[in-house]
């Protein structure tokens, strides 16, 4: 809603170190709170795993036309299982 996460109820820091891993599982929100370090750069490396029934969120799919127009890496992130469909008859 394009409040800062770091005022969110509920929501609860975690600070790492360099090498440090954090694993979310679909019960939870994640977002980045308020940066408070000058220096450096904050990275993420976006994981994904899940069964193929569990490859699209309620059924979702992006257009082909979204699809077309992005590079083969970035769309294996948006879609990293191809959809099945029924056959049409």
């Amino acid at each position: 809603m394009g409040h800062p996460m770091d005022t969110l109820e509920g929501s609860i820091p975690v600070y790492l170190k360099k090498g440090d891993a954090l694993l979310f599982v679909d019960g939870l929100t994640h977002g980045g709170s308020s940066r408070t370090n000058e220096t450096g750069e904050r990275r993420v490396t976006i994981y994904r795993y899940g069964p193929v029934w569990g490859a699209t969120r309620f059924g979702f799919e992006y257009s082909e036309d979204l699809l077309t127009r992005l590079t083969p890496g970035r769309r294996k992130l948006l879609q990293p299982v191809e959809p099945v469909r029924p056959p049409k008859s």
